[in-house]
Parts: C-alpha cells; structure tokens; sequence
C-alpha cells in the first residue's frame, strides 16, 4: 500500500511539475562539447554554422582562444548567439585549448592546417580571425602579430591556397584544382561526429575524431563511475589545470617573439578586455609584451591588420600599464582609420551583456571586412520630391554582385532585397518591400517596389539592403522629400524650394558664371540631381568622388576633404497670386559660405563679399535668409534661382546641410520664426572685451507657467564656431524631448558667443563668469547657488567648460565636455590635466565631471581624456568617461547630449523636501490708510545643513557663498495677478535668518471687493508657499482646503490602486494568477488520495 501510495504522489507530482513548468525552457544545446584529442597536441571544438551539411558556401574562421589562457571562456557561445541574427554572416567558431608547456605558435599553425583541410574554409588569412577575452585577447594579440622566437627553425608549411592581393574573387589560378583535389566532393559533405544530415538548424558543434578505441574506453569508464567520483574526477581537473597555470607562470622569457612584417595566420584580430599585463596572465613571461610589439611594427605596417579592441572603462585590466588605454592612445595618435583599427572603452562593468555587445561587434566588423567589395547597390525613385496627396512612389533598385561571390560559394546562394523608407531622426521603419533572389554567379540582379509616401518631417531615406550568407548588407540609399504645395492664404504665402536641384562640385580652381546659370544648362554630365539640405558633402554625392577630389597639390582641383565650389541650380514657378511686395528667400545653412542668385542678379550672401570672395568671419552656423526685390519675380512664369555653396580649406564638412528652403511672404517667414519664442538671441555690452556680444537663451516649457526656479548650464562653443552651431544641432529639441522622457530636470541654457579662438581663457573667461553669469541671473529666474550650475562645451567649448568651470567654484559644480581639447589650451592658462593633479581630492570630488571622446577624433583628443580618467580614477574621484566610435563633430556628440546632461545633473546637488519645515512666513494686511502688507519671513535651525561649503584650494576664494531664498508674494483678484513683488538679496548665512518686507498695494486694487495675498520662498528648484491670506471674504463661500502647499502630493481618486485585482497579482511577473485553477487542481489531488485510501486499489 505504502508503494502505491507513493507511486501515485509521485504521479501528482510529475503532472504539477509538468503543468507548472515554465513554457521559456531553453531546448539543450545540439550535442555537448567535449575535450578531443589530436596527436596528443592539443584538443578543439570546432562550432559549424546552421544549414553547413545543406548548403556549398565557404566559410570563414573564427578561432576563440581561452579567456583563462587554458580552457574557459564564454566568447564563442556569445558568438554563436550574435550569428542567429543578422548582424554578421555566418562562421566557423574554433576554441582551442592550451597547456603550459606548449608552445601556442606551433599549436596554432596546426590547428588551422587541420582545420583548413578538413572543413569548408576559405584558405588564406584575410578569411581568418583570432579573437579572446581576458587573456585570450592577449594570446589573439599574440598569434596575430608575431612568430615563434626561433629565427634558425624554417617556418611551417602553411595549408591554405594562397589568394594574391589584387584578386577580386574566386580562388587563385590553379588553386580551385588543388583545393578540390584536397578536399574530394565525399570529404566535403562529409560530417564529422554529432552533426547529422537533417538534424534540425541551429549551431552545429563538430569535434575532430577520436579512436574507436578511445571511445570505447570512456564509454567503459561512463558506465563504471558514479557521481561521487565524477566528482573527485573534476576536483582533479581542476587541481591539474591549477598546476598547469603555475607551472605556464615560471616559464622564463628565453628568446621572446618575432614581430611580424605582414599577417601570417590572421588578418583580423580582436580583443575583449584584454589581460594584456595583469599579474594573472600565465603566459606574458614567456611571449612578451603587446604594446611593445605594436610599437615595433609601428603605424604603417599596423593597417596590414585590422585590430579591435575594447574594455569597459572601470575594470581593473583596462588602464594597467601597457594594456588596453595605453595602446588605445597608441593607435589614437597614429590616426589608424576605421578601415584598420576599432578601439572603444566603454561604460559598465564586464557582464554578460558587456561580452555579448563585444560579440557582436567583433563579427560584424569582420563580416564587413571579409564581404568589402561583394556587392554594390543602387536606388532609384521615381519622384523624390513628392506632396502629402501623393500616396506611394515607384523605386527601382540593381545589385551588383562582383566576382568575389566565387570565394564563398561552389554554386548558389539566396539573396533577399529589402527596401526600406526610414525616418531620419529615429530610424523606424516607415515601410518595406522584399524581393527574393536566386545568385547563381557574379553579375546584376534588379527589381521594382512600390512603397508609401511616408514622411515624418521633411524628408526620409530610402534604403536598399541586401541579407545574403546569413547577414545584411545595406548598399545605398535615396531621400524621399516631402514638400508643400504652393500656399496663398491671405498675407500667408510660401512657395516650397525643397527637392531636386542640379549639382556641379567644381572645387576650389573652378569658378562659375553664377549669374548666367539656367537649368536648361545642366542637362550635361558634369551636372547630377540631388537634394540639398539634407547633410554635408561626402563622396558620392552628386559629381563628388575619387576624381573630382584629390589630395595632391598636383591633382586638377587639389580640394582636401572636399573644399570649394559646389552649384545648384533649380527652375520653380511664382504663381499670379504670389503678390507679396515683402519677399524673403530662405536658403537655410550653408557650410562653410554661399552666395546666391535669382534670375540673374545677385540677392544676397553670407561669409562672402561682394567680389564672391570669402570674407574670413566663421558662417557655417549662421542661417542665410534674404529680403529681395519683388519685381525679380516673374509671376506666371518660371524663376531661377542658383546657390554658390563654398567649403573653406582646410576644415571638413561642407555643402548644404539644412533647410528651411522656401520663398515667404514676411509674413508667413515671421510666423514660422515664431516657433524659436523659447530658444532666441540676446545682446550684452562686455567691458571685459571692449564691445557688445551675442548670447542664446533657451528657456525651459514651464518657464513662462511657473514661478519656480531653474538649473543653469552655460553651453560653450568650438574652434572655429560660434554660439549659433548649437542651435543647428537643435539642442532645443533634444532637451525639450529628453525633460519630457524623465531623463533630467528643467533648466535654462546660456550660449554665449566668443571670438573662434578664444579657448575661453583671459577676457573671455571673465565675460562669462564676471558679467554674463550676473546679467542672466537678474533678467530669468536662474537658482543662484554654484550647486546648480554648470558648464559644457565641445572641443574648444569642452576644454573651457573644464577650465572656467573647475577653477570657478563659487559659480560652478559640474562640467561636461564633448570631445574637449583637455589638455590645451595653447597658453599657460588652467587646463583638467593640471587642475586634475594639482588639486586636492575633496575639491576634485565637489565637482561632477563628464567627459567622452570619438575614437576617430581627428584631432586625438581621446588622448588627453584616457589620462584625464587615469588620474581621476587613481585618486577615487567618481566621473563618467567613455571612448566610443566617432569622429569629431555633430553626429558623435548629439546622441550622448542627453546622457552627459542626465548624468551631471543627478549627480549634483539634490534638493530635498525636509527644508520646507525650516521656512516660516508671516502676511499682516493693515488696511487703516490704504492697504499696506508686511511680509515677515525667518529660516529656522538646522537650515545651515543646506549651505554650500566649498574645499579649499587654488581656486576658493569663499569657502561659504551666500545663500539666499527669494521670497515672493503675489496679490490676486477676480482670478489675476495685480501685484507682484520678488526679494532675493538677502544672504541668510550671513548672520541673520530673518527678514521684513513692507508693500504698499492700494493703487493696485479694490480694497471694497475679495483680493488674496500668497507668500511663497523659491528654495533651490522648489516653491514653497509661506502664507496665504483672503480680505473681504464672503461668509457663504466655502472654506479653502486646510493648509495644502504647492508641490506636495495628496490622495485622490484617480491615485486609488485597484485592490480587488492587485492582490491577484502574481508579485514576480505582474501577471494575474488562475486561483480557480489552483482550487480544482488542489480539491482534485485530495479526492485522489482519499478515493485511494478507501478503495485500496492501484492506480496507473
């Protein structure tokens, strides 16, 4: 009975276990990795890609070295998951394991021989990557870039067919025979052990074979041993891996390696938070020190190789000497391009998504790599330049597939096309059509689509993008434009410039005769259609490519990085209606100059004088608009109208890169500018620098519906700039986008312009901090107290954000800096690196610091920012710093604006609600003669605990700044504000916490009739109300709410929870629980147990 009993609770058991358990189960992993040897050298794993068996693609290698230095490490399985998506295309993954006595050259070289002959791979280096995490990204250093020291030993036969460099595809001449005669038709499909024809797609793990014998044997020991000595098998294990460490840490460097002239067995080489001198590497004694092997082959030779590698910014291995910063700067002051070198240290800890984030970048760089060249795309639309009523567009599209296709494939291959229009600004995917495809060898493949007419603001990109050998490749991409018809409504009238326009760059030897320009002239080859206003010049755009743009003094135009002339030229018709006699042609931005024409006649221009010659003064922030002569226009007719866009030598960019792009009426320009009423341009007389300057104040939503106070940030620009570049980079909308998502608080931000070199020092640092920083807090509600106040800036604006901001400390806590010159400026003038080292660990710790940097700065500006980090980190000051891919301009540090500004200002002072209780105010009306208010307001103790105290140093001059609370009071009658006053001089650290203030409100209202009086203090961002008295108060209306303040939260109806249905909630997950369920389930097992108890009989 007791064995039935128990077998039917077991039953139960089973069947709640399997209704309970949960429906995400990881399925195993397809055959288990196990431990093969090979000739007693050395075991691997070798990972083959879904569909291998099926399909006749040549792949190729990835080889993942241990993360210990001897076995583990989890880089591949990342690997493995990255290639189930389409971010790189499918490869082999090869993880060898090492002991301490071998030498991992000679074990490497054989590996891959096997390798080479035994799968489908493509034979030569430029196919093969190594790649390790911890001490594996030190040993893929290893193999990569040097030899074994044994200079007299001949170097080991390479078994791989050898693809000459200037090859385009297929595999070298006389190559295919000797490949095929290695690997027979039987050979090739043939799978080793574990991988099954028709087992289900997924990773294939394949193992090299091992002697019947020796399987037999193991199988005999599986059988014979227990759990417990499994057990005592992997304590041993461990024990003898243990020794092998110790005994690979006392092998003594004899004869070092032989640095490599060019890549041997890998072209690609990628490091995860390399252990690249760490005490816990257990072979840096014996093959030597990486950064003085990339030293030696120096920064030519370096870019035979493409090198990666990355660290998280905190971790231990990341700034040691000779590790991974160190060598970042190597490469940052060499200026190894993209093409050659990725280097990023990057935010976090090493966790599993650091590893997997790293994974995918490894295989999607190689990937790029390895398929450069493969294919090349063009689209086409029909119309790019369409009105909201036209509801879809026809594009065509062509891929061209070079003979490269025959490295990788011995017969088809599936293409997919996809056509995509994509939103600018967010990258959602408006639309998309797909057109499958069958390569079956080198040539051009073509289709048509038909998709929506989808435009969210101005324009969207059409993208073509091809999935071809498990991953995507995105070959080319047009605009779609979306302009406006015609509008004539009133004195509002627009007529839209946006869409096609011909193009002719002619660089900087080549001028044109602007005024005699028709479009009916540009129908020749040197003419191309493009859309301004949407991006800087780059090749290919329009005429602009390897020929028209040289380097070379001796070339026909000598334009570095794109400088000179470039012409558009558009014909457009003034309707009859169009009887506007105010006329404003907008042109937008214009890097770095232009000029420009209507029918003929010159209208205007910017940073050009009237000879078309550049006038020197930076413009290319400046916004170009012009008021032109009415009778210019041909009404009824078609106009012409030319812009001369010029790129100054020698600074990047150039071209037409925003809009708007229109002809007004006044207007209708007005009413379009009204939109800026939050983001505008003030004027100051300056005594520091002898004249007036400019400023941009952005004023946050609620400014204008609040009376409480604001943070400042005084946002300082680049070299070679002005205050108006960042309001071409629409820092307005990404503050106002990012205060709405909850990232940071409210605040107001100051621009202020100054000369383009002025590197914020001298004049210019006293007219921020001696005039502007005093002006700005009279005119806006600014919170005046250092603690919420900072300072920010790219490049030029960056080092001074630093710079004024850190020896300023009664008017500063915080800084952020994009990119900065950190080290600079050129003068003896304060900089961080000195500040950083100088200065005392208390004052450092005051401030709150933020400051990243490209990789691809072209200045190295990520240099002086990994020994800034160095410092800070040394002395335990807590800062936010990054090296991330980018270059020095917009597009790097406009995605990382409203991190830098989340950062800075939740680490700053934080205000809390416990200073309320410490504020007391009094309002006494005395309405004997006239009506007189007497405001009495007194901080109480303890409110010295908000104070500010500033550490000594160089820089304090006050250790105790003042610390005033505005007080504000407000008299308000039939529902308006009458009368409103503002004190906020006195400093209640100053000794006396108490204050009076006396007003006369008589004029202001009728003293017959009700009236309130409110007293409020602006305590840091926070309004507290003192006080609030009613006169004339009718006795039947109702009495006011008790003593509710402004600011704190009470109960209502629509705070209420749903209780009834939270406590049906499963706490974990959120979700509702089935408690019917439970009860059946619980009331049917009972009915069981006890019909058995009763009945006595078995059940199955």
């Amino acid at each position: 009975m007791k064995r039935r009993i128990s077998a039917a609770v077991l039953s139960l058991v089973m069947i709640l276990s399997i209704i309970f358990q949960p429906l995400g189960v990881q399925a195993a992993e397809a055959g288990q990795q196990k431990k093969v040897r090979e000739n007693g050298a050395c075991s691997y794993d070798v990972i083959l890609p879904a569909g291998y068996e099926t399909s006749s693609v040549r792949y190729p290698v990835i080889y993942v070295l241990p993360e210990d230095g001897f076995t583990t490490g989890s880089l591949a399985e990342k690997l493995q998951e990255t290639m189930k998506t389409d971010a790189g295309m499918d490869m082999i993954i090869v993880k060898p394991e090492f002991k301490a006595d071998m030498d991992i050259h000679s074990v490497m070289e054989q590996i891959v021989a096997e390798v080479d002959g035994k799968y489908r791979t493509i034979p030569d280096h430029r196919y093969r990557a190594a790649a390790g995490a911890g001490v594996g990204g030190y040993l893929a250093y290893i193999v990569g870039l040097t030899d074994s020291g044994k200079a007299d030993e001949p170097e080991a036969e390479e078994k791989e067919a050898e693809i000459s460099d200037d090859q385009t595809g297929g595999v070298a001449a006389g190559t295919e025979e000797q490949t095929e005669e290695a690997k027979p038709e039987e050979q090739i499909t043939e799978e080793p052990e574990g991988v099954k024809a028709g087992e289900p797609e997924g990773a294939k793990e394949a193992k090299i074979e091992e002697p019947e014998e020796t399987k037999a044997e193991k199988s005999e020991e599986a059988e014979e041993t227990n759990p417990e000595e499994q057990e005592e098998t992997k304590a041993e294990e461990r024990e003898i891996i243990k020794e092998e460490e110790t005994k690979a840490s006392e092998i003594k460097s004899t004869e070092g390696c032989t640095v490599l002239t060019a890549p041997k067995l890998f072209s690609t080489i990628a490091s995860v938070r390399g252990n690249f001198t760490g005490d816990d590497n257990p072979w840096y004694a014996s093959y030597g020190d990486v950064y003085t092997y990339l030293n030696e082959i120096g920064s030519k030779s370096i870019t035979q190789w493409y090198t990666y590698m990355d660290a998280p910014v905190k971790d231990a291995y990341t700034n040691k000497t000779g590790s991974t910063n160190d060598m970042g700067k190597l490469f940052i002051g060499w200026g190894t391009g993209k093409d050659a070198h990725e280097f990023t240290v990057r935010l976090g800890s090493y966790t599993d998504d650091f590893a997997k984030e790293s994974a995918g970048r490894i295989l999607n760089r190689m990937t790029g790599k390895v398929l450069s060249g493969l294919a090349k795309g063009e689209v086409k639309l029909e119309k790019s330049a369409l009105t909201a009523d036209e509801e879809t567009v026809d594009i065509s599209y062509s891929v061209n597939i070079s003979d490269l296709f025959g490295t990788f494939v011995l017969g088809t291959a599936d293409m997919k096309a996809d056509i995509s229009v994509i939103d600018p600004d967010t990258g959602e995917v408006l639309d998309q059509a797909s057109e499958e495809h069958t390569v079956e060898k080198p040539g051009q493949y073509e289709g048509k689509v038909v998709l929506g007419n989808l435009v969210n603001g101005t324009s969207s990109d059409v993208q073509l993008s091809v999935e071809i050998f498990g991953t995507k490749l995105v070959l080319a991409s047009s605009s779609m434009i979306r302009i406006q018809e015609t509008l004539i409504d009133g004195d509002y009238q627009k007529i839209d410039l946006m869409g096609d326009w011909y193009f002719n760059y002619t660089g900087a030897r080549k001028n044109l005769d602007a005024k005699a320009l028709t479009a009916q002239g540009c129908k020749d080859e040197n003419w191309s259609v493009v859309q301004p206003g949407l991006g800087n010049w780059v090749n290919g755009y329009g005429n602009i490519n390897g020929t028209t743009v040289g380097a070379s003094p001796d070339s026909p135009y000598f334009n570095y990085l794109i400088t000179g002339n470039g012409y558009y030229v558009r014909e457009f018709e003034v309707p009859e209606e169009f009887d506007s006699e105010d006329v404003i042609l907008s042109v937008g931005y214009v890097d770095d100059r232009c000029e420009v024409f209507l029918n003929g006649e010159r209208v205007g221009a910017t940073g050009m004088d009237e000879s078309g010659n550049p006038t020197g003064e930076t413009t290319w922030a400046v916004y170009s608009s012009f008021a032109i002569n009415p009778d210019l226009l041909k009404r009824g007719e078609s106009n012409t109208v030319v812009v001369r866009a010029w790129n100054d030598l020698p600074f990047g960019g150039g071209g037409w890169y925003s809009g708007p792009v229109a002809l007004y009426s006044q207007s209708a320009f007005e009413k379009e500018e009204d939109g800026q009423s939050r983001f505008f341009e003030e004027e100051f007389e300056s005594a520091s620098i002898g004249g007036n300057e400019k400023y941009l104040v952005y004023l946050p939503e609620s400014y204008y519906e609040t009376d409480r106070y604001y943070p400042t940030v005084y946002l300082l620009h680049q070299f070679n700039s002005d205050h108006t570049s960042y309001k071409t980079d629409e820092i307005d909308r990404i503050i106002d986008e990012s205060v709405k998502a909850g990232l940071f608080d409210e605040m107001i931000v100051i621009v202020p312009n100054s000369s383009e070199n002025s590197w914020w020092t001298g004049s210019w640092e006293k007219m921020v901090t001696e005039e502007l920083i005093p002006l700005v807090d009279s005119k806006y509600r600014t919170i005046k107290d250092a603690r919420f106040r900072m300072t920010a800036g790219c490049s030029m604006g960056g080092q001074g954000a630093f710079g004024v901001g850190l020896t300023n400390p009664d008017q500063f806590s915080g800084a952020v800096s994009f990119f900065g010159a950190l080290s600079m400026p050129p003068t003896d003038a304060e900089n961080a690196l000195k500040i950083a080292q100088n200065e005392s660990t208390d004052y450092l710790n005051y401030y709150t610091m933020y400051f990243i940097c490209g990789n691809q700065d072209s200045y190295g500006f990520g240099s002086p920012a990994i020994d800034l980090d160095r410092i800070l980190t040394e002395r335990g000051i807590e800062h936010e710093f990054f090296i991330e891919n980018g270059e020095h301009n917009s597009a790097f540090y406009v995605p990382y604006f409203d991190d830098a500004f989340a950062y800075a200002r939740s680490h700053m002072y934080q205000a809390d609600d416990a200073i309320d209780a410490l504020l007391s105010g009094k309002v006494t009306v005395d309405t004997q003669k006239g009506v007189k208010v007497k405001a009495e307001f007194e901080a109480l103790d303890g409110i010295e605990s908000y104070y500010n105290v500033i550490p000594v140093s160089s820089y304090t001059v006050n250790s105790n700044p003042d610390f005033s609370i505005p007080l504000m009071i407000e008299v308000i009658q039939d529902g308006k504000v009458v009368f409103s006053g503002t004190e906020d001089s006195h400093a209640i650290n100053a000794g006396d916490t108490s204050e009076t203030f006396r007003y006369d409100i008589s004029k202001y209202i009728d003293a017959a009739r009700e009236y309130s009086i409110i007293y409020k203090a602006a305590v840091f961002d926070r309004v507290v109300e003192l006080d609030r008295v009613v006169m004339n108060k009718a006795e039947d209306d109702k009495k006011p709410d008790g003593d509710k303040k402004p600011g704190v939260g009470t109960s209502g109806d629509t705070d209420r929870k749903d209780t009834a249905s939270a406590k049906n909630k499963n706490p974990k997950t959120g979700d509702n629980e089935p408690i019917g369920f439970y009860v059946l389930l619980i009331a049917g097992s009972a009915c069981t147990l006890g019909i058995m108890r009763k009945r006595r009989k078995s059940f199955s």
